[in-house]
């Protein structure tokens, strides 16, 4: 702190003290000028020869640091509300590893919702209630499953979510509730402290940035952004995202490190009128096609 109240110090005597003729490089500093208030002494002056170039970088390296964070907290926000927007209008999924694991399937416009887990599959249309399938989830699915696996979902099975099964208790409703909500929070985290401690240009490119925990025993809050295929924008949509929080009541809150969350995140798009491809395929299709070009 002290050190940041002499840069600060130092600056506004150079602005008040420094000659008007451009050719000057010295400049006369008050030893006041250099203490905290409770330090100085009346009508002690010493002269200090200081080259203005030195207290011009002394002041862009302290405010650099700043700048970047500044950067770094904007670049997640921007990239946050980017990926929301994005799953919002296409068949969006989410892989959990903690605090239990689960797979979560989510249409556009109000489609239907299905949640994947150990204990089966768990269906409904939008407005109408939960219902409950004894199909288990395959256990060791990865986070990156939509990124990195081949697969296809038939695009008309989708309408009969909910339609069939044995309607679900309150417990498992709230249970499956605060499952969702733990999936939103991830997009809606809060970026000012965010930092951006890795980027790769290696293969799909990717930035991860991190934050302290806003509970002081909780584990860091890391989000990772991975860039669309042929996407020529700046922009990078979320894939993972690790934390600990908790519900409490009917929000999520951050928590000790005995809450920790992890999930990953991706999509399926509609090939054809039959068949949805994962992200996987999907960004395979969008490949130059080598043959046909020969």
């Amino acid at each position: 702190m002290a050190y940041l109240v002499l840069v600060r110090r130092t600056l506004r005597s150079w602005r008040r003290l420094l000659p008007s003729s451009a050719g000057a490089d010295l400049i006369e500093l008050r030893k006041s000028d250099f203490e905290l208030p409770s330090q100085r002494e009346e009508g002690t002056l010493i002269h200090i020869l200081a080259n203005r170039q030195t207290l011009a970088g002394v002041a862009a390296l302290t405010l650099i640091p700043s700048a970047l964070h500044g950067q770094d907290a904007k670049f997640a926000a921007d990239n946050l509300k980017y990926s929301r927007d994005f799953y919002a209008k296409t068949h969006f999924v989410a892989v959990a590893e903690s605090p239990d694991a689960f797979k979560y399937d989510r249409y556009p416009l109000e489609g239907p919702e299905r949640i994947q887990c150990a204990d089966g599959t768990y269906l409904r249309q939008h407005g109408k209630p939960w219902r409950h399938l004894p199909d288990k989830m395959r256990t060791g699915i990865p986070i990156t499953y939509m990124e990195f696996n081949r697969y296809v979902m038939t695009f008309a099975g989708r309408e009969e979510w909910g339609r069939f099964g044995q309607l679900v208790d309150e417990k498992t409703t709230q249970k499956l509730s605060g499952w969702i909500k733990l999936v939103d929070a991830a997009f809606n985290v809060e970026t000012s402290s965010l930092k951006l401690v890795e980027k790769s240009e290696l293969g799909r490119a990717e930035w991860i940035f991190q934050a302290p925990s806003g509970n002081p025993n909780g584990i860091l809050t890391q989000l990772t952004f991975r860039k669309l295929a042929r996407d020529k924008s700046e922009n990078v949509l979320l894939h993972e995202f690790s934390g600990s929080m908790r519900l409490e009541g009917d929000h999520v809150v951050p928590a000790d490190s005995n809450n920790a969350v992890k999930m990953g995140f991706g999509y399926m798009m509609r090939a054809d009128e039959r068949y949805e491809v994962s992200e996987f395929v999907w960004e395979e299709m969008q490949q130059p096609d080598v043959e046909a070009k020969k």
